[in-house]
């Protein structure tokens, strides 16, 4: 077994500098985040940047697998504490090809400045 880690900090500063918000979202978060304009509104812009984080944190943990990846390859599922992750089709085929199997596991954090996220990436 291998082990690959990615971790990613977000100042949430940027986020909520970013002069065209929706396209951003669109362009990183498909998926769309209901969750953080529903139930974070009070910190929506550190809920956002978490999730960025997360997205950069598993670009960062692929590429040391020699996989490219995109933000569209990862679709988080928020449940709020029960955040998920799932992985694109075009992903999965690529993982399929190379014959990688995997698990992982991540986290992701917020406070006022700053948005952290942390992936571990195990391939058997």
């Amino acid at each position: 077994m291998q082990i690959f880690t990615g971790i990613d900090i977000v100042e949430n500063r940027r986020i909520e500098n970013i002069k065209n918000l929706d396209r951003f979202l669109k362009k990183v978060f498909p998926e769309k985040l209901n969750y953080c304009f529903e139930k974070r509104k009070g910190e929506l812009y550190g809920c956002i940047g978490a999730r960025f984080a997360l997205k950069e944190a598993f670009i960062k943990a692929f590429s040391k697998l020699n996989i490219e990846i995109y933000f569209s390859d990862i679709k988080i599922i928020d449940g709020g504490k029960n955040l998920k992750v799932e992985f694109s089709e075009r992903l999965r085929k690529v993982l399929e090809k190379k014959n990688i199997k995997l698990s992982f596991d991540f986290s992701i954090s917020h406070e006022k400045n700053y948005s952290v996220a942390i992936v571990i990436i195990s391939v058997f």
